[in-house]
């Protein structure tokens, strides 16, 4: 397992899931299928983002300055509804895509639009902080990092990498997001079945 997925898994746990459904106003189930579509959505925008100067620059000064994954030890405050700062995180991370990808991810799990954006504004300072712990133990720059986490991501669920850049490139029906979003279960493996 990768080192960012590995943390991610000791951190969010079943009651973590249960705890976002509640703010979410769902049910555990729909809560998880939506992590398991969001949480690669995530890692598939910032590995894109870390792929230029810019964007990795950017993403460098980012996790230096705000995420080290101190957040990861508090994470029943930011999913009570504690300031997180996600919303201002998501523009940077999924840009002029974010309304495409809160729909799509939207119409495969059964939440509205501005709900996915809820949930995608509390799970991005949490993928960060991830990355920043990642990071902190000697796992390699951000681009290894990220490329590992993407590489599990594909290794587990060969067929997610296209549907992934789908969401995040074109405006299709979102169809195969089911498909993603039972791989996302499986990459994510016992994500959800702790605590």
């Amino acid at each position: 397992m990768s080192a960012m997925m590995q943390i991610l898994g000791q951190t969010l746990g079943a009651q973590d899931v249960e705890q976002i459904g509640s703010r979410l106003g769902v049910d555990g189930a729909t809560a998880q299928k939506a992590i398991a579509l969001s949480i690669p959505v995530l890692l598939e925008a910032l590995s894109r983002n870390a792929a230029h100067p810019e964007g990795a620059r950017a993403l460098e000064n980012a996790v230096e300055r705000d995420h080290d994954g101190t957040i990861l030890d508090d994470l029943g405050s930011l999913l009570s509804g504690g300031g997180s700062g996600g919303e201002a995180i998501l523009p940077h991370v999924l840009g002029s895509r974010q309304q495409n990808v809160q729909e799509r991810i939207g119409r495969a799990s059964g939440l509205d639009a501005a709900a996915v954006g809820q949930l995608l504004a509390m799970l991005a300072p949490i993928v960060l902080g991830a990355l920043g712990r990642a990071r902190q133990q000697g796992d390699g720059d951000l681009g290894s990092i990220l490329g590992g986490a993407r590489a599990q991501v594909q290794r587990q669920a060969p067929q997610a990498t296209d549907i992934l850049s789908g969401i995040l490139d074109a405006n299709h029906d979102g169809s195969a997001l089911d498909d993603v979003a039972r791989m996302g279960i499986s990459v994510l493996g016992g994500l959800f079945n702790r605590k």
